[in-house]
């Protein structure tokens, strides 16, 4: 994360060594963060922050993850839990991906359970937690699929789960988000949601570069359409 603060003037000097900023993953307030533009262009690349002018480059996730929850449905999961990184609000860290679940299971007529929602989950440890959380779940109150938000968060729900006993898919599908490398090397490998990074990547380097010579930039956002690698835990 970024958390941008008012620049002290005895490093005023230093930021203007800087003829741009990519910024990935932010926290601060917009005005706090529209402020450094003053010393040279800030692109956002796959994040954003609400009512912001900033240019940026991101992929569709909002419906990247509506379809992968409808996947799931389609094949016959119908209790679906949704872990997030962030708050599970309309707005903020994870909102579009929220509003992909949310569309999805709406669509379906499913019922969105609040205890079934994993809030401000990033790591392998968390996963282990959503783990031990299902599992204090009465068992006929347990889902029967989770959207998982990212790879490392699904490594670690998946390894606990198999750990004590329960089987993947069988018992619980698990779909993760990114396509780490891991995810086709675990026991039982990772449905997930592919990002294209490399063209995330070229395309948000390109567009800063157009705006610190001040020339207009455009992109096809073709390029930028995530993709479901089915595999075999859901």
């Amino acid at each position: 994360m970024v958390c941008l603060e008012p620049i002290p003037d005895r490093l005023v000097n230093w930021y203007y060594n800087l003829d741009g900023l990519i910024l990935c993953s932010v926290e601060s307030d917009k005005n706090v963060i529209e402020k450094y533009q003053k010393y040279g262009p800030i692109l956002l690349c796959n994040t954003s922050i609400t009512s912001s002018s900033l240019p940026i480059v991101r992929v569709d996730d909002e419906t990247a993850t509506r379809d992968a929850i409808r996947y799931l449905i389609s094949k016959g999961y119908r209790k679906i839990a949704y872990s997030t990184g962030g708050s599970f609000e309309k707005t903020g860290h994870g909102s579009r991906r929220n509003n992909g679940y949310v569309t999805a299971m709406n669509e379906a007529g499913l019922t969105i359970h609040d205890e079934w929602i994993f809030r401000h989950m990033h790591t392998y440890k968390h996963g282990q937690t959503i783990a031990h959380n299902l599992q204090s779940l009465v068992q006929n109150n347990r889902p029967d699929a989770i959207f998982a938000g990212s790879d490392e968060v699904a490594c670690g729900l998946m390894s606990t789960l198999l750990l004590h006993g329960q089987r993947v898919p069988e018992d619980i599908a698990i779909l993760g988000f990114d396509n780490l490398p891991v995810a086709e090397m675990l026991n039982i490998p990772l449905t997930t949601v592919n990002q294209p990074i490399d063209e995330l990547g070229r395309i948000s380097v390109e567009f800063l570069l157009s705006l610190i010579n001040g020339q207009r930039y455009e992109y096809d956002s073709a390029l930028l359409k995530s993709d479901l690698v089915i595999r075999e835990s859901a």
